[in-house]
C-alpha cells in the first residue's frame, strides 16, 4: 500500500483528509496503509478518485 501513502502525500492529504474527502473514517485509511484492511475494490476505486488517480488491475501471463 506504499502506491496509496505516496499518492495520498504527495496530494498533501492526512488520513483524516482522505477519509472525510471518500466518506469513511481515519482508521480504515489507517488499516488500509499498514495493509491490514482487504479493501473491496469499489473501496479502492473510491481511495483512488480522491487521490485524483486511476484504479488499474490487471492479469498479466506468468512466465514459464
Amino acid at each position: 500500500m506504499s502506491t496509496i501513502i505516496k499518492a495520498r502525500n504527495e496530494k498533501g492529504l492526512t488520513q483524516s483528509e482522505l477519509a472525510k474527502t471518500i466518506g469513511t473514517d481515519q482508521a480504515r485509511i489507517s488499516k488500509l496503509e499498514k495493509g491490514t484492511l482487504n479493501p473491496s475494490l469499489d473501496f479502492l476505486k473510491r481511495i483512488a478518485d480522491g487521490l485524483g488517480q486511476e484504479l488499474h488491475i490487471s492479469f498479466i501471463p506468468k512466465q514459464s
